[in-house]
């Protein structure tokens, strides 16, 4: 079956290839050739662009073949037309931007998507309808259009950057008109999403979008179907923009031709021209017309031609009551900057994003200040970008939102959002990439440069890009103006090399312009946020994750500075440089630089990962002065570059320095490397590169002079060499204790020239991690929290450790509830562990160089408890309007006993202000417990989980799901309140509202109520050591283990294997055992467990188990000890003998089978047959030398047939037909 499924897909691949060059509809044409005709005008001239005949026709045609995406079809593969002038295979599916039945209505309107067939990461949207063919492609290099030619010649396209066309339409227009105050920001703050891998949902909502008369009316539409056309171009285009950013797309509602008017006498919108006047009455328009009313539609929004305003909405309107409050005014037929300028710029508001700009004077009262994250205009979506004077950072918006807009409407279209529920969830094979930030907070010196360095992992071999953005907000002051608060930095457009940004960016790095506007470097001290969004550009759906680091800038030191050489030099290949730098306190605290790193840079290199950035001299001192040699390499642009060693500044000389070869007799020795880590005892090697400059002839000669770091010993490969010729440093470690460090310096010579110098800095990494001691839980402890802390020693050589916490020693799967890697030695879970349960953890040292060996497995058992779940189910409580209005929920316990833990699951409401909440547990003896009072301000609906030993304490928001503590600081009590008190009952969740004005739902209570327990431990009843000969197969038994215990049976004391013995395999039912596996005392009374020894080993053995009786009783980790030793009495018959005396037939079967014993098996009184996984289908006794076993009654499969006497054991194999 594999095989076939295999095969077929490489015959899809194979058919897609073969079609790819058949289907070229596009062709390059001559753009002299092309005439207007009359009336006919150009709306979109880019600066540049390229231009291609379509066949309309043709193309037409051929899509109707385009397959469904998310059908599982391969697409169909389709040449688009690329700016450069080049045609580029794309695999293409329709997804249409319509409902089904809109669809249906107008099939010549289409929308399709696709990805690239050479690069992943490109993909396509476009649209078909009767104006004619629209794409938008989306690559890591920028976004792309085409469009018609002209506005009435659908034959001729121009493909085009969209950074290379820019309307002119909205100068002179107040941009925005967003109504409603901006979200809440107590919380924001702090917000990370930054180590999913989830699978990335598609969210679909259905968009009703209405036009006005006058927009309806214009000569390139005039129709329903040409003006629904148009939209659905519109809709496609953003669509790609909010698919890559936020998994969303918008699909126009069944209904939709019944939102378009062509007579602005007729149509229900007065004052069309104005934006601001039509905002309000939209919602109530889409009400009227469509048959569902408000349920019919998720969004909504209005196209029209107006003056007053590029665009306006109402904040957070999507899925709520004014839902349809958007309006977007698209002045031309240009429908190009109109999408990422204005329709994506208002939708984004309708999801929440307010506008992110800091300071745009002629628009003031649209500043939203709790979101002002980008200096000046801005750049993004929700900036204003080209409509701020000399606050301007850009003349147009760039197609992705920033990442303040990005958690904003995450937050509203996600789980516990109030737009989550309203929209269609389509699973996708994408997963959510992974970031990383560093976790420290560096400190940097005043007017320095610097660099921000993250990472991303993706599961789905994704292309990456990167995006660090500063999240600080301050005060309104004009761009480049620098502050000790609020934004500096500007937003640049994620890239895949955008995992590092210096900032100001690496061109004003070299050429030492600090004082760029968007970038200017702070002369004063302050602290910085910065935010890293990794975007895996995935076609089906985006995924995005951020998270965030902090610098700080004092004034106690800077500017560094390069002092020489800063300016342009000329230098000889090999000459020997003195470095200059001014260190300007860095060395000392709060910077506390102890070292630098100097690079030589050609071609403006600065990213370390960059060929053409060539170490010079690594870990030197920051004291100001250190020599390199300059590289043997011809140039005109080279740079000294300086790193700080151990932190994120740097600095380059100003102008580029000139390389020349060297004219007198010389030569050129560097080590491949200045600094070398190894791993105790390896032995490390440094290669010397040498080359004759000059002319140089002779030979060149090197010595160790240096005291060696304790326990090393080091030599060179040759005494002496010729130049051009490696020679390596050699750098024994054997002998070395623990982990140390030290410089060796190797001296060059030869006649005539100067004697070079360089150090090698070598780190010996010990290799003292093994088997860490645990301290806490103590081995086998008894009644843990289920919130324990755990504690072991630590080894001396490691710098990390690992934590492993399971259910089950193999520690694998579903079965391992946490694990961690954390640099001191102690670790507390981050979930509360079950009650009743066993435990296993176990942990090991981490270094550079390995993983150490696993600490001895230890076993606890948390608290055991008799716990009353209680579910309300879904609710439907009103919180009424009025001041100090009540809601409860009742639940009762019918349990009795004393509680010793209370926890809440669930407590599910719906409320327009959380600040007017106040929440109450009341027990059945009448204690009244506050959890929470007006908290959260503006924030909506509750969502939350209470348990006191949660390791989360209470924090807005309270509508995701999580579980918290109560809210102690508020004044809330602990839920212990109740130990003690009786558990039966009515229980009472009490929701008082202390505000008139907002009522809303209380529909959910979940509880836990416990009270301890004391259970019974099983006992060892026998535990002896097993004594047999090497190479025996025993029938291990009762005889030599067995546990008891008081109140439970054979078949629920459940043993664990912790360890397996290391020279023997244990067998349950003829399968082999492994860590993890189970038997009962059952199966050892039945003589159900083997223990095959290894028959060339003698000597000591055990296997190591616990024991659970189901009830809270528990056996901790237990030896069972063997001895195998050939002066033993055997304790088996060699099964494969006995097995051969045992006959079934027939075999395969279907129906009966017939056993018959001979020879040493005639004594054999029970069979078992079992499956594959050890699970018994059916037993019995057998009746002398020949039984018949009906197996018409179990599933057709392969079975293993049991015998046993009581104390010997066969196995045959039986295939049910």
């Amino acid at each position: 079956m594999h095989m076939l499924r295999h095969s077929f897909a490489l015959l899809m691949v194979v058919l897609f290839i073969n079609s790819m060059s058949a289907q070229s509809f596009f062709k390059r044409t001559d753009e002299r050739k092309i005439s207007l005709r009359s009336n006919d005008e150009r709306t979109i001239i880019p600066t540049k662009y390229e231009v291609f005949t379509l066949d309309v026709a043709g193309i037409k045609t051929y899509l109707r073949q385009t397959p469904m995406e998310f059908s599982g079809l391969v697409g169909l593969p389709l040449e688009i037309p690329m700016p450069d002038g080049s045609l580029e295979m794309f695999e293409v599916f329709e997804a249409p931007s319509m409902e089904p039945e809109l669809s249906a209505k107008f099939p010549s309107i289409r929308s399709y998507k696709g990805v690239s067939h050479k690069d992943r990461s490109t993909s396509v949207r476009f649209a078909v309808g009767p104006n004619g063919f629209y794409a938008a492609i989306e690559s890591l290099d920028g976004e792309k259009y085409i469009d018609p030619y002209s506005e009435k010649n659908t034959d001729d396209y121009i493909v085009y950057n969209v950074k290379d066309h820019r309307s002119d339409i909205y100068d002179n227009i107040s941009m925005c008109g967003v109504e409603g105050g901006a979200p809440e920001s107590a919380f924001h703050e702090t917000s990370t999403l930054s180590g999913r891998t989830d699978i990335v949902d598609l969210r679909i909502f259905r968009l009703a979008m209405a036009c006005t008369g006058e927009w309806g009316r214009v000569a390139r539409r005039g129709t329903v179907e040409k003006c629904l056309a148009d939209m659905n171009t519109m809709l496609t285009r953003m669509n790609a923009i909010y698919e890559r950013e936020l998994s969303l797309r918008f699909v126009l509602v069944a209904e939709n031709d019944k939102l378009i008017f062509l007579d602005a006498n007729t149509d229900p919108y007065n004052n069309s021209n104005e934006g601001k006047k039509i905002l309000p009455t939209n919602t109530r328009v889409i009400n009227g017309l469509l048959t569902g009313g408000a349920g019919a539609y998720d969004i909504g929004h209005v196209l029209s031609i107006c003056y007053d305003i590029g665009g306006v909405a109402q904040l957070g309107s999507a899925c709520q009551s004014n839902k349809g409050n958007g309006v977007t005014c698209n002045n031309n037929n240009d429908l190009s900057n109109i999408v990422t300028r204005v329709m994506a710029h208002e939708v984004g508001h309708q999801f929440d994003a307010a506008h992110t700009w800091n300071i745009c004077s002629d628009y003031d009262d649209q500043r939203s200040g709790s979101w002002a994250y980008e200096p000046g205009s801005g750049t993004t979506i929700m900036s204003y970008a080209g409509s701020c004077d000399t606050d301007d950072v850009t003349k147009d918006n760039d197609d992705y939102f920033h990442v303040a807009s990005l958690f904003q409407m995450y937050k509203k279209t996600n789980i516990g959002g109030n737009a989550y529920s309203c929209s269609q969830k389509v699973p996708t094979n994408n997963h959510f990439p992974t970031v990383t930030v560093p976790a420290v907070t560096y400190t940097i010196p005043i007017s320095t440069p610097f660099a921000l360095s993250g990472s991303g992992t993706d599961e789905d071999n994704d292309k990456l890009t990167y995006c660090w953005e500063q999240y600080d907000l301050g005060d309104k002051v004009a761009l480049g103006t620098i502050s000790d608060k609020g934004p500096l930095f500007r937003s640049y457009k994620p890239a895949t090399n955008g995992d590092i940004r210096f900032i100001p960016k690496a061109n004003n790095i070299l050429s030492g312009n600090y004082t760029d506007k968007t970038e200017p470097l702070p002369d004063l001290a302050r602290s910085f946020t910065f935010r890293l969004t990794v975007r895996d550009n995935n076609a089906e759906a985006g995924g995005v994750v951020w998270d965030e680091c902090k610098v700080e800038v004092t004034d106690k030191a800077g500017p560094f500075k390069l002092i020489f050489p800063e300016l342009d030099e000329r230098f000889k290949t090999g000459q020997l440089v003195n470095i200059l730098w001014d260190v300007a306190n860095t060395d000392k605290a709060p910077v506390n630089c102890q070292k630098v790193n100097i690079y030589g840079s050609f071609s403006a290199a600065l990213r370390d990962d960059d060929p053409n950035l060539v170490p010079l001299a690594l870990d030197v001192p920051n004291n100001g002065s250190a020599n390199v040699i300059i590289p043997n390499r011809i140039s005109n642009f080279f740079r000294i570059v300086i790193k700080a060693a151990d932190n994120i500044f740097l600095v380059s000389s100003k102008l580029p320095s000139r390389i020349e070869e060297a004219t007198e007799p010389n030569i050129y020795v560097v080590p491949e490397t200045t600094s070398i880590n190894i791993c105790q005892p390896d032995t490390g090697f440094v290669n010397f590169i040498t080359q004759a400059l000059g002319g140089f002839e002779g030979k060149v000669g090197f010595l160790i002079d240096s005291d060696l770091p304790a326990g090393i010993t080091a030599v060179m490969g040759k005494d002496t060499i010729v130049a051009g010729e490696i020679n390596t440093l050699i750098i024994n470690t054997n002998q070395v204790v623990g982990s140390v460090s030290g410089t060796i310096t190797v001296k060059t010579f030869a006649d005539g020239v100067d004697t070079i110098i360089n150090n090698v800095d070598v780190f010996v990494e010990g290799g003292n991690i093994d088997f860490v001691k645990t301290i806490s839980p103590e081995a086998d402890a008894d009644n843990t929290t289920t919130l324990p802390k755990f504690f072991w020693n630590s080894k001396p050589d490691a710098i990390s450790y690992e934590i492993q916490i399971a259910t089950n020693p193999d520690f694998i799967g579903n079965s391992l509830v946490a694990e961690a890697i954390v640099a001191d030695t102690t670790y507390i879970v981050p979930t509360l562990l079950k009650k009743s349960t066993i435990y296993y953890w176990r942990v090991r040292g981490n270094n550079n160089c390995k993983s150490g060996e696993w600490s001895e497995i230890r076993a606890f058992l948390t608290e055991v408890s008799a716990c009353s779940e209680l579910l309300s189910g879904t609710m439907d409580i009103t919180i009424g309007v009025a001041k100090d209005a009540i809601a409860e929920i009742p639940l009762s316990v019918t349990l009795s006993g004393n509680v010793s833990d209370v926890n809440i699951g669930l407590i599910k409401a719906t409320h327009g202000r959380l600040s007017d909440l106040s929440a109450y547990l009341v027990s059945p003896s009448g204690t009244e417990a506050l959890l929470w009072s007006k908290k959260c301000a503006n924030q909506q609906n509750v969502r939350i989980g209470l348990d006191d030993q949660s390791p989360d304490f209470f924090q807005c928001p309270i509508n995701t799901g999580k579980l918290y503590r109560t809210d102690v600081s508020g004044g809330a009590a602990k839920l212990d309140i109740f130990n003690g008190e009786p558990m039966q009952g009515q229980w009472i969740l009490r929701l008082v509202d202390g505000v008139a004005g907002i009522g809303g739902k209380l529909e959910e209570f979940n509880l836990e109520i416990c009270a301890n327990l004391t259970p019974q431990d099983p006992f060892i009843i026998t535990n002896k050591t097993l004594d047999l000969k090497p190479g025996d197969k025993t029938a291990l038994n009762n005889t030599w283990l067995e546990v008891g215990d008081n109140d439970n049976g054979p078949t629920e004391l459940v043993f664990t294997i912790v360890t397996l013995p290391q020279h023997a395999e244990m067998l349950l039912n003829g399968l082999p055992l492994a860590v993890g596996s189970t038997f009962t005392q059952d199966d050892l009374n039945g003589w159900r467990l083997r223990y095959d020894s290894d028959a060339t080993y003698e000597g000591p053995d055990a296997f190591t188990f616990t024991v659970f009786d189901g009830a809270g009783g528990w056996l901790g980790i237990t030896t069972f000890n063997v001895n195998a030793d050939n002066d033993n009495k055997s304790t088996s018959v060699d099964d494969t003998n006995i097995s051969n005396d045992v006959f079934v037939s027939p075999n395969p079967t279907t129906e009966v089978i017939n056993i018959a014993l001979t020879g040493k098996a005639s004594n054999f009184k029970t069979y078992r047959l079992s499956d594959l996984s050890g699970r018994i289908v059916t037993e019995g006794s057998l009746s002398g030398k020949n039984t018949s076993v009906d197996l018409r009654s179990i599933n057709k499969g392969i079975y293993l047939l049991h015998l046993s006497d009581g104390r010997l054991t066969a196995t045959k194999k039986v295939i049910r037909m």
